[in-house]
Formats: structure tokens, sequence, C-alpha cells
């Protein structure tokens, strides 16, 4: 679609169904239950893997894989925040092991700069599988896999169909 502009933001789930009313966007990737408003059309297109990510340093300090969870309480990870109408706001990333039980490294309000800053400072990051493919292929990061952690969310594609042309969600959703 050569004359469609981009705008790219990364929101938690929670956030892209609050402002998805508000004509921010008319296209979103969505994890999860895709509950948006009624005028968004709602393609479910595959599953998304997510994972726990670090440096081969870190990886190799935890241990062979998989990793035992009470290994993880040692290592900091890094985690997702966002601004909010000019207020930083942290959110959970749905990592099988509660923040609570953690130990909270750097925040990052996107899932690249996370990769970066555990490639840099030997922090943990849970998310998306695909978000971290760059980084897995130039081995800037290892996939570090987890007793019990096999975890999966729906991937949807939501498009307000009040501002989007058919065609163009039709050739979005291909791609």
């Amino acid at each position: 679609v050569p004359q469609l502009r981009l705008r790219s933001l990364e929101l938690p789930p929670s956030l892209v169904r609050t402002l998805a009313a508000s004509n921010l966007f008319d296209a979103t990737l969505l994890l999860g239950a895709p509950r948006l408003p009624a005028t968004w059309h709602v393609v479910r297109i595959g599953m998304c893997r997510k994972a726990l990510f670090s440096s081969a340093r870190v990886a190799e300090r935890l241990g062979s894989a998989p990793v035992a969870p009470d290994r993880l309480r040692e290592i900091p990870f890094v985690s997702p925040i966002y601004n909010v109408g000019g207020q930083f706001m942290p959110v959970d990333d749905d990592c099988p092991l509660p923040q609570r039980m953690r130990k909270m490294g750097h925040e990052a309000q996107t899932m690249g700069t996370a990769l970066d800053l555990a490639t840099e400072t030997d922090q943990l990051v849970y998310g998306p599988a695909f978000a971290a493919a760059h980084h897995l292929e130039r081995g800037a990061v290892v996939e570090v896999p987890v007793q019990g952690w096999e975890h999966a969310d729906e991937l949807n594609f939501g498009c307000n169909s009040e501002s989007t042309l058919a065609r163009v969600e039709t050739a979005l959703v291909s791609a």
C-alpha cells in the first residue's frame, strides 16, 4: 500500500484498547483478547510465543537450560514503562514470574530498547519472541528456556472500519 503513511507506536494491550476509540491510530497488532470498540474489525492472524531473553553472559551464568524460575530472582529484569499524558506508567509484562518476586532493573518504553539494555547491562527481558528476532539473529541476545514457561498469546490485527478502506485492510492483513 504505497500511499499508506505509518505511525509506529509500541503500547501495552490495555492502552491500545483504551486509545482505539480516540483515533490516535487506525490499525493495530494486538496480543491477547481483542476487546476493541465496535467500529473495529479484528482478524486473528496467528499466535505469538513469549520468551525470556538475556545476554550470552547471563545465560551462561544461569546454567544449563531449562533454567529453574528461582534462578532468575538474582538477575534484574528490564521492565516496560509507557508515557501516558506526560506521566510514566509501569506496565505488567505478563511474565510468569510476578514482579514482586523479581529484582527490578532498568525500564524501557520499547522491546527493542529493553533488549539493547539487556545486552549491555546483563539484565533479563520477557516479551514477544518475534520482537527479539533481529537481536537474536545478530547474536546480541539469546533465548533463555525456563522450566514451565511455554506461553503464547493470540496475535490479532485490528482495523478501524470507519477510517480504513476495505482494500487497505485486506492488504495489511496479507502483509
